[in-house]
């Protein structure tokens, strides 16, 4: 990882805001045979690469394009993805954590989640403490996600309770 400033950190922690995720993923079984059941996974979208490619140099990770299959706006522009899994997601999670505004409660969670990996194992598979407090992340992001996706549905400014077609999506 290269020297990054405190301005940048911010810049990323504002990108990652706007146009980033977490998830914790949950392999199927088949692919779990010779891996761990859970994944930390941060990624960034955007149709400019500059700082997704700035994201890889210095973070590591990786970065994709691709042309979106249903635009909701109709333009044809190529997008990027800058994507990271388990510590390098958990590394730039802690480094931009301090100047988060709007995913502070996910990312908590995602560095929960992110401390398991340095746990001890037993043997190649992680301990049953470790995959509940692991599943018991992923449940807390669904969770947390769902509870800003509320937090943000308009409200009448006269208190009235929002339409049913605006809560059905929540």
């Amino acid at each position: 990882m290269s020297t990054i400033t405190r301005e940048e950190l911010s810049y990323f922690a504002g990108l990652f805001d706007g146009e980033g995720n977490i998830s914790i993923l949950r392999l199927d079984k088949r692919a779990i045979a010779n891996k761990e059941p859970y994944k930390l996974m941060v990624a960034v979208s955007n149709n400019v690469n500059v700082p997704l490619l700035k994201l890889r140099r210095i973070f590591g990770g990786g970065c994709r394009s691709y042309w979106p299959r249903h635009s909701r706006l109709h333009c044809n522009n190529l997008m990027w993805t800058w994507y990271a899994y388990g510590k390098i997601a958990g590394d730039f999670l802690s480094q931009i954590e301090p100047f988060l505004l709007i995913k502070q409660e996910q990312v908590h969670i995602g560095l929960l989640f992110a401390e398991t990996l340095y746990w001890p194992r037993s043997g190649r598979w992680i301990t049953k403490e470790a995959a509940q407090l692991r599943e018991t992340c992923r449940t807390g992001l669904v969770t947390a996600r769902q509870r800003k996706i509320s937090d943000n549905i308009p409200h009448s400014p006269r208190g009235e309770q929002p339409r049913d077609s605006l809560t059905s999506i929540v």
